[in-house]
């Protein structure tokens, strides 16, 4: 019997184990992709400046 619950606890733990990796893994990747969204937002937002400060520059000469 007590072979028993050790095994079972060692299980629980190793799937305790795998399941934050798993999680860690999951919140790591969505951060990585939350920070290229706002990168890429970033870049729409500033690229209307971009190119009127371009149209105006071509405007002067």
């Amino acid at each position: 019997m007590r072979r028993n619950t050790r095994s079972e606890q060692k299980s629980t733990s190793s799937l305790k184990k795998m399941t934050m990796l798993a999680l860690n893994n999951t919140i790591l990747g969505m951060s990585t992709r939350t920070r290229k969204l706002s990168k890429s937002a970033m870049l729409r937002e500033n690229l209307p400046k971009r190119l009127k400060g371009r149209r105006d520059n071509d405007s002067l000469e």
